[in-house]
C-alpha cells in the first residue's frame, strides 16, 4: 500500500505502549451512553488547521461503524486538549509530540497527514524575501534572522535547543500580524498550511505575506489521533477506520481534497531541502515522508 500501513504500523508496540487494559462493563456502558465523541476545533474562524483531523475523524468512524457522531469542541489550544482528554472532557484529540505525550493517553499510530506537516516553507514579508532566499545554509538561517513560533506549540522547546532564535506568541492570528509589524523575521508553515494561510484574508489582509522561493526545511513532524485513557473501544474503531480508509482509497481522496493543491504550490522538488539534524528521528514519520515524495511524484509524471 502506499502509506505501508499495515498491521504493525498501527499497532501499540509502534507507539511503545502496551495493549490498554479492556474496559469495564461500567466503563463500556458510559462509552455507549456517550452522545458524542468530543474533539477539539480552535475557536478561531481563520485557523483552519484542524478542518482536515475532524474529517479524517468522522471518516474512520463512520467506515468502522462508530455510531455516535463527532461534536466539535471549540476554543481549546494543544495544551489543555491534552488534560481534558485526561480529565474526560475530550475524547479524542491530535499531538504532534509522540514521546513528550503522557503515557496513560493511547496513541494511534498513524501520521495524519503522512509527515506534510514536517516539510516547511518559509513565510515573510516581501522586503526580508531576498535576504532570506540568499542564506547560504541552515546554520546562517538560524543566527541571522529570528522565527516566530506559537508560545504553546510541542515541538518549541527542541527548535530552542537547535539554536533558532526563536519570538513566540501568544495566539494564531496574532502570529502573522506580528510578523506583518516586523517583530520577527520569518515563520516555518507546513506545506499542510502555508497556502490556505497566504490565502486567508483575516491572516494576511493585504496579501502582503508571501513564501520564500527555494527553501525548505524537513523534519520528522505530524499529527496523531490521541485517545481519552478509558477509551481502548473508541481507540480501536480508529485504527480499524484509517485501515479501511487506505484499502478502499478514502483516505487519498480526502488528503488531495485538502493537500494536493498545496502540494503544486510548494514545488518541494525544485527547493533547497535542509534537514533539521537534531530534532529527532521518527521513522514511522519519516518513512511515510518518503512515500509522500514518491507517490507524488508518480501522480505528477
Amino acid at each position: 500500500m502506499l502509506l505501508g500501513l499495515s498491521a504493525g504500523l498501527l499497532s501499540p508496540q509502534a507507539t511503545g505502549q502496551s495493549d490498554p487494559p479492556a474496559s469495564t462493563p461500567a466503563k463500556a456502558a458510559a462509552n455507549a451512553a456517550q452522545s458524542a465523541v468530543r474533539f477539539p476545533l480552535a475557536s478561531d474562524q481563520a485557523d483552519q488547521r484542524s478542518v482536515f483531523t475532524a474529517q479524517l475523524l468522522a471518516l474512520a468512524l463512520q467506515l468502522a461503524g462508530w455510531q455516535q457522531p463527532v461534536r466539535h469542541i471549540g476554543g481549546v489550544n494543544q495544551a489543555r486538549a491534552l488534560v481534558d482528554l485526561q480529565q474526560g472532557a475530550l475524547d479524542v484529540a491530535v499531538a504532534s509530540d509522540q514521546e513528550a505525550l503522557p503515557d496513560n493517553l493511547l496513541q494511534v499510530p498513524f501520521p495524519v497527514r503522512q509527515g506534510l506537516l514536517g516539510f516547511r516553507l518559509l513565510v515573510t514579508t516581501p522586503e526580508r524575501v531576498a535576504r532570506l532566499q540568499e542564506t547560504a545554509s541552515l546554520e546562517q538561517l538560524r543566527r541571522n534572522f529570528t522565527l516566530g513560533y506559537g508560545q504553546d506549540w510541542r515541538d518549541l522547546p527542541r527548535l530552542q535547543r537547535l539554536g533558532f532564535r526563536i519570538v513566540t506568541a501568544s495566539t494564531y492570528r496574532g502570529m502573522f500580524a506580528m510578523l506583518q509589524a516586523g517583530r520577527f523575521d520569518y515563520l516555518s508553515r507546513g506545506v499542510s498550511e502555508v497556502l490556505a494561510e497566504l490565502n486567508n484574508r483575516e491572516l494576511n489582509p493585504q496579501a502582503r505575506l508571501v513564501s520564500v522561493p527555494g527553501l525548505a526545511l524537513r523534519y520528522p513532524l505530524d499529527d496523531f489521533f490521541v485517545v481519552r485513557p478509558d477509551g481502548a473501544h473508541l481507540r480501536q474503531a480508529i485504527v480499524s477506520g484509517l485501515q479501511t480508509a487506505i484499502a478502499d482509497g478514502s483516505y487519498w481522496r480526502l488528503f488531495d481534497a485538502h493537500y494536493a493543491q498545496a502540494l503544486r504550490f510548494a514545488r518541494l522538488e525544485r527547493r533547497r531541502m535542509w534537514h533539521l539534524t537534531g530534532y529527532g528521528h521518527n521513522p514511522m514519520i519519516e518513512q511515510a515522508q518518503a512515500r509522500l515524495l514518491k507517490r507524488w511524484r508518480t501522480m505528477k509524471g
